[in-house]
């Protein structure tokens, strides 16, 4: 299994899908309990991962990385949910 890192750089350089997949796989299930905990409902927990995964895919910079990937992904589904609470 290649670290975190490599598979980031491998993402960011080539956008290989399976580097991206391997990236995440692990922190989706995470980030989805994450967002049930915080109050949002089933449709509503998976909107804001997938809101999160895109902006991870669009990133440019290493601070995923630099941060950590569970962190920077939990950042955005926590203010995702939030925002989904104030405007429902």
């Amino acid at each position: 299994m290649e670290d975190t890192a490599t598979l980031w750089r491998a993402w960011r350089r080539g956008r290989r899908g399976a580097a991206f997949e391997a990236l995440v796989r692990g922190e989706v299930p995470y980030a989805l309990d994450l967002a049930r905990r915080l109050g949002a409902d089933h449709g509503e927990a998976e909107d804001a991962v997938q809101e999160s995964l895109v902006q991870l895919a669009r990133e440019r910079s290493d601070d995923p990385v630099r941060v950590g990937l569970r962190a920077w992904i939990c950042r955005r589904v926590v203010l995702k949910v939030r925002m989904q609470a104030r405007a429902g």
